[in-house]
């Protein structure tokens, strides 16, 4: 292989353009680092160097080479180098047919299908079946605009400009679960049971429409015309559905793959049931990087009116696209079909409004932490709860310090959390202060591998590596903490929470070296989130952008018990009196207020008991009152 400073001199590309390839490249890897990070503040040919050093610390530099090469962005230096490279090795390849595609995994594929599966929905515009959408959080729909074309009026104040018509939300409805099934274990399909959920009464998040051509089934003459034309909708639902099966990342490194790599496109073909399929990213017929794949791409997997707005995964089942339609060709050539990447969906959504919202408190937040700790009502966590969810879904923040009064609820706010996350798609392990605060660090990975159900792995003494606490923490300790989460995970998003630290210190040997060093995790690592509770002692400068403080309010309020009625009654499909949960809620008000004489902590447990004993009255007086 050449030296890293002679491939630099070869590259004739621009930085962008060597961007994408950098992320291409690592298509089929388990984590995906954007250029801009690598290289950062370097310019030039410095920014390269850091780039093609950092691939080939990775592994994937060849594949990158390779990229350059077939989009002929070098002098031809590399290209020779890796034409003689390919003629000493092709004896190894004569059984691959499509190097590109490489092999697919039947276990990741079955698991993928499936999240596919719960994700991908049917849109309905006026009770008709419109087009595809795929879910991208609790509540949100991202489809593509023309689908929903007819919900967005003329601005009559300037006629080139849609809007979403506000009183549209009764028009549009999102049907998950519409697939077909195995009858009674036989190989005869049964239409499943679908569900149909209504869209928000401020149903549209965001959106941009597609080129006024792509309306009339064509395409500009000049292509770089589609230049921000997204054609795509976020819709947001009336419920947050997402909660209960988990959603698609909208994932800034997600890139187009290379042409011949296969992709795989989700979709309701002329409004049937689910239905997929697979095809390789195509190329144009005369190449035009301004337009492909920074505008649009080409792909040849099938689809058919009905397919508009249906997700496009790679082989890591990352979305990176919404397909749009056919693609003009002669009547000579290969049919095709477009999408729109999602790097430009997300880059304009990031532009228009930021970061997707979290669903709204009152469709969304908890009033109990369930069954399974007795029903327990929770009063004043709206707030925190929605802070939650943000950062399920941007990743803004990642490490949450939560503080209070003694008996302020900061603890318990650990048990909501709990609640509100479905194990299906998070994994929540608790350390206690007290039953922590002695452990060595070496005991603290056993207990975290206890709590995350995986074997205690094994750990090279400090002693026999030679080497200092701090090298061998970085290099042993930590990594293979690491992997035991990253297996526990299964794919699910990990809370590491830590309660009572107000109450206990880490004390055991390099126990807090160690945390701190899981804590500077989550500047890497999309899946991690700390919650701290009570935490006293600094934190590294370096997550502080990740940081977030969290102040619990000293006491309830009667806005608290009235919304915990109100929430209750409605999800057990009960009338809804106001003036009955009015006088009820300032009646146990005034209760929790004097109860605050014997201490904060106390009435607010007193409370929680009167709502359980009083709910049963206030249910009855309504019932018969209507």
């Amino acid at each position: 292989m050449l030296p890293i400073d002679q491939i630099v001199k070869a590259l004739r590309l621009s930085r962008d353009e060597f961007a994408t390839l950098f992320l291409q490249a690592q298509v089929g890897r388990p984590t995906r680092m954007n250029f801009e990070a690598v290289a950062q503040t370097a310019m030039g040919d410095e920014a390269f160097r850091l780039g093609l050093t950092y691939a080939l610390g990775q592994g994937f530099l060849m594949q990158l080479l390779k990229g350059i090469v077939d989009d002929q962005r070098d002098d031809g230096t590399l290209a020779s180098e890796m034409l003689m490279k390919g003629a000493e090795g092709s004896a190894d390849l004569q059984a691959m047919v499509n190097v590109v595609n490489g092999f697919g995994l039947p276990k990741a594929m079955a698991y993928r299908l499936l999240n596919g599966m719960k994700w991908a929905c049917k849109v309905h515009v006026d009770g008709q079946e419109r087009g595809t959408g795929i879910l991208i959080g609790p509540n949100l729909v991202l489809t593509a605009w023309h689908v929903v074309v007819d919900l967005y009026q003329l601005n009559q104040s300037n006629p080139s400009e849609r809007i979403p018509d506000k009183q549209a939300a009764n028009r549009l409805q999102v049907e998950f679960d519409n697939y077909d099934g195995y009858l009674n274990g036989t190989l005869m399909l049964r239409p499943a049971t679908s569900l149909m959920v209504n869209a928000h009464k401020d149903w549209s998040v965001c959106f941009k429409t597609c080129h006024e051509q792509e309306l009339l089934k064509t395409i500009p003459p000049v292509l770089t015309e589609l230049k921000d034309c997204w054609d795509y909708a976020v819709i947001r639902l009336a419920r947050p559905i997402g909660a209960e099966r988990r959603w698609a990342n909208l994932d800034p490194n997600a890139v187009v793959p290379r042409n011949g790599q296969r992709v795989m496109v989700f979709q309701h073909p002329q409004g049937k049931s689910l239905k997929f399929d697979e095809g390789p990213i195509a190329a144009p017929a005369v190449a035009n990087p301004a337009v492909f794949p920074g505008l649009r791409f080409l792909h040849q997997a099938n689809t058919l009116p009905g397919s508009s707005g249906g997700p496009c995964f790679d082989q890591d089942f990352m979305l990176f696209g919404l397909h749009q339609g056919e693609w003009p060709t002669k009547p000579t050539e290969p049919k095709l079909n477009r999408g729109v990447p999602i790097a430009g969906i997300e880059a304009h959504i990031r532009q228009v409004i930021g970061t997707l919202p979290g669903p709204d408190p009152a469709d969304s937040s908890i009033w109990t932490l369930g069954e399974s700790e007795r029903n327990m009502p929770v009063l004043g966590c709206d707030e925190f709860q929605s802070t939650i969810w943000q950062s399920v879904l941007s990743g803004q923040y990642r490490l949450f310090v939560v503080n209070g009064m003694p008996g302020s609820g900061k603890t318990f706010r650990t048990r909501v959390l709990t609640a509100m996350l479905p194990a299906s798609g998070h994994l929540i392990i608790r350390l206690n202060g007290e039953s922590v605060s002695k452990k060595s660090a070496a005991e603290l990975v056993d207990t975290i591998a206890h709590q995350a159900s995986q074997p205690s792995p094994a750990l090279v003494a400090q002693v026999d590596m030679n080497t200092t606490a701090a090298a061998w923490l970085r290099a042993e300790v930590l990594p293979k903490l690491l992997q035991v989460l990253e297996q526990a995970r299964q794919g699910r998003m990990v809370w590491l929470v830590l309660t009572d630290l107000n109450s206990y210190n880490i004390d055991g040997s390099l126990a807090t070296d160690l945390l701190t060093l899981l804590y500077e995790q989550v500047a890497t690592l999309d899946w991690l989130r700390i919650v701290l509770d009570g935490m006293r002692g600094d934190l590294p400068d370096q997550i502080s952008q990740w940081q977030l403080p969290l102040q619990v309010a000293p006491t309830l309020e009667v806005k608290d018990i009235v919304s915990y009625f109100r929430r209750r009654l409605a999800a057990e499909n009960s009338a809804v009196d106001d003036t009955a949960i009015m006088a009820m809620s300032k009646t146990l008000f005034r209760m929790y207020q004097t109860a605050q004489n014997t201490g904060l902590d106390k009435a607010t447990r007193q409370l929680a008991t009167d709502l359980l004993d009083c709910y049963t009255d206030l249910r009855q007086a309504i019932d018969e009152s209507i």
